[in-house]
This record gives C-alpha cells, sequence and structure tokens, in this order.
C-alpha cells in the first residue's frame, strides 16, 4: 500500500512538473511574441511619418529618414531572425520599395502573403501593396491586376484610391472616377481618395470641385502626403493664385525636402515671382536630388 501512495505521490510530482513546464513554455511564447509586436509597431510609427507616398518615393531616402528606414529594417531583422512573422514581413516589404529594392519587396511581399492566407483582411493589404510595387515601377496593368486581386479578397477604400490612380495613369478617366467616388463612399475621411478624386476631376476639366478635392484632403491631415501640396500648387497656379501656389509648394519641400519634383516646380514659381537667386538654389537643389531617383521608376 505504501509503494503504492508512494508511485503516486512520484506520479503526481511529474505531472505538476510537466504543467508547469508546460505554463512556462506558453508565458515564454507569450513574452516572445509580445516582444516581437512591441518591436514591429516601434518599427511602424518610426516609418510611418511621411512615409510613404507615390511620388516622395521615387526618390531613394536621405539623413534622418533613411536612419528611420534603417533602423526599422535591423529591427524587423531581429525579429525574424529563426521564425516568421506576416506583420514583419509586410513592413519590410514597404521597407524594400523605400530603398528602392523591388525584388526583394516582392519576396517579403509574398512571405507574407503565404501567412497571411487565411487571413481576409490582412491578406487584401498585402496584395494591394504587391500592387503599390508595380505602379511604383510604372508597370501599371501588372499593378491594376493586384489591386483587382486586393478588391475580390475584401473592398476597402485604399485599394479602390489606388486602383482609380492607376487607371488614371492609363488615360481611363470613367473608370478611375468610379473607383474614386466608391473610395469616397466607403471612406470619407480617405487622404488617397479625395487627392486621386481631385487630380481625376481637373484631368476632366472641373476645376472647381477639383480644387475643393485638394483642399478636402490637406484638411484631414496637412503634413501627410507632400505629392498633395504639389498637385495643389499646381492647380493654384493655372487659376491665378500664384502667392498661394508658393506656400502649397513650400509646404511640400518642408514635409519632404528631398521631394526633388517639388523643388523643381518651386523654382520655377520663384522665378516668376522674380526671384532669381532663390530660384537658382531650388533648381540646383532638384537637379542634385533627382541624381538620387530610384532605378526602374518613371
Amino acid at each position: 500500500m505504501r509503494r503504492w501512495n508512494f508511485d503516486r505521490i512520484l506520479a503526481a510530482v511529474g505531472a505538476t512538473a510537466a504543467i508547469i513546464a508546460v505554463i512556462y513554455v506558453v508565458l515564454d511564447h507569450k513574452a516572445i511574441g509580445y516582444q516581437r509586436g512591441v518591436m514591429i509597431n516601434r518599427a511602424i510609427e518610426g516609418v510611418s511619418r511621411g512615409m510613404p507616398t507615390i511620388a516622395q518615393t521615387r526618390w531613394m531616402p536621405t539623413g534622418d529618414e533613411l536612419a528611420v528606414v534603417n533602423k526599422a529594417m535591423a529591427d524587423l531583422d531581429t525579429i525574424l531572425d529563426g521564425g516568421s512573422n506576416a506583420s514583419a514581413y509586410n513592413l519590410k516589404g514597404i521597407l524594400y520599395m523605400r530603398r528602392g529594392e523591388y525584388d526583394n519587396a516582392l519576396a517579403s511581399f509574398d512571405r507574407a502573403r503565404r501567412l497571411y492566407v487565411r487571413k481576409r483582411s490582412s491578406l487584401a493589404i498585402v496584395v494591394n501593396n504587391i500592387g503599390d510595387v508595380w505602379e511604383e515601377r510604372c508597370e501599371y496593368r501588372s499593378a491594376e491586376a493586384r489591386y483587382r486581386e486586393s478588391l475580390s479578397i475584401k473592398r476597402t477604400s485604399l485599394a479602390l484610391a489606388n486602383l482609380a490612380d492607376c487607371l488614371l495613369h492609363q488615360r481611363r478617366l470613367d473608370e478611375a472616377r468610379r473607383y474614386a467616388k466608391e473610395a469616397l463612399t466607403l471612406d470619407r475621411m480617405s487622404i488617397g481618395a479625395h487627392f486621386v478624386y481631385a487630380k481625376i476631376l481637373w484631368q476632366g476639366g472641373e476645376t472647381k470641385d477639383a480644387l475643393i478635392e485638394f483642399e478636402r484632403a490637406i484638411q484631414i491631415d496637412s503634413r501627410y502626403q507632400p505629392d498633395t501640396h504639389l498637385e495643389f500648387s499646381r492647380a493654384l497656379a493655372a487659376t491665378g493664385e500664384p502667392d498661394r501656389a508658393l506656400d502649397e509648394a513650400s509646404t511640400a519641400i518642408d514635409i519632404a525636402p528631398s521631394f526633388a519634383e517639388a523643388h523643381s516646380w518651386y523654382a520655377g514659381l520663384l522665378d516668376k515671382k522674380g526671384d532669381a537667386t532663390s530660384a537658382k538654389v531650388e533648381r540646383q537643389r532638384a537637379v542634385s536630388l533627382m541624381s538620387m531617383r530610384k532605378p526602374g521608376t518613371c
């Protein structure tokens, strides 16, 4: 009887130890998962400021922006060392895009896509991001296919606005207008939807409504998209408001100092204002920045 009790005690002790070991493994796994989540959020926060817009991303990051991108990439490499994390691969793809490493971006997005296969909302975002790679390379048919695929997974304002912009580049104005309006129906606070709709209206000759849409995009977040300020500046210049046009071009440069196209446009406005000295400085800056244009962009 004593032997039997002793065996039961040993078995109970062993079972308890096993349970404790499992608890420690689970807690450790959760701790690692939490730590990875914190690092991903930190990387996202670091690169989200001024990141990324189609116009701005035609040029390589420099200075502080490059340092932020590289630091975020190092954090993500730490997360992915010896494991798989869909969010990390997705963000890494965005960073590769920012550095002009398009093949690496596509490979990273593809890994995220495979890991997100059962999460439709996240999968739709990754497929949309693949479309962004092709659009940045000005391969609009490939971009269009990915945006449409993203919409077939889940209808989002983001993919609708991107598809509208892609169609606009292909001069398919009526289709672009339809998707931009749908994007705004889904999300009235979408900066990208207001911006692309403004460009569509402008190209369609609806000047007054286009100016209103540009302003709406800026009012939602005046620091988000430097290319919104640039296009608004061009529209203002064309409608006889040179001072406001100058202010908007200056704002675009303040948000994105490496935005070569904004420097070039600003130089032209300064010339018209009679400030040849400042115009020369801006034009030289634009030429210097043009040399940092990413390979493969248009």
